[in-house]
């Protein structure tokens, strides 16, 4: 799988959600990343995870 790239700099939206503001700073990234990064991360979450849970 090739490596995720940015495609620009991301600006902060002054008017946010305030609830959004409250969520951790790795769910607030998650939540900017769109779907099919948000997929591929999830995908790579889970491939390091079994083989950590396998050693």
């Amino acid at each position: 799988m090739p490596p995720i790239q940015a495609l620009g700099v991301l600006q902060q939206d002054d008017d946010a959600d305030p609830a959004l503001e409250e969520f951790p700073a790795l769910q607030k990234q998650l939540l900017r990343t769109g779907p099919d990064n948000l997929r591929r991360i999830k995908q790579q979450a889970g491939m390091l995870r079994e083989g950590l849970l396998a050693q």
